[in-house]
């Protein structure tokens, strides 16, 4: 078993800011481009990745419980953001929309005994 002191930390010591590391991961990825005078520009930020997970886990059958966990989000939040890409989003919808009516019954003036 590992056991840390820091939630992130590099040779035992705490590590206070991921950003350049992050924007080395980014660049490296080419996630990103290069401006007029060659600096390197993004958008990319880790709030993105994890919208990116999310989305990836409902596309994939995820659980809601499992998602939200994995993401560190409420299950609702889950929902309502991000549930529109899970592919049973609908689907009882979709099912009922295109099924067969129920065959209506036919009135009948005889009574039934019994």
């Amino acid at each position: 078993m590992i056991a840390h002191d820091y939630v992130v930390e590099w040779e035992g010591e705490p590590i206070g800011s991921i950003r350049k590391a992050f924007a080395s991961v980014v660049e490296a990825a080419g996630l990103g481009w290069y401006d007029e005078n060659g600096k390197f520009e993004t958008d990319i930020t880790p709030h993105v990745l994890r919208h990116t997970a999310a989305t990836w886990l409902m596309q994939n059958g995820a659980s809601l419980s499992t998602a939200a966990d994995f993401c560190g989000m409420t299950e609702a939040v889950l929902r309502a953001t991000y549930w529109h890409h899970h592919p049973d989003f609908q689907a009882e919808a979709a099912h009922l929309v295109t099924a067969k009516a129920p065959a209506l019954k036919a009135k009948s003036n005889v009574v039934r005994f019994g």
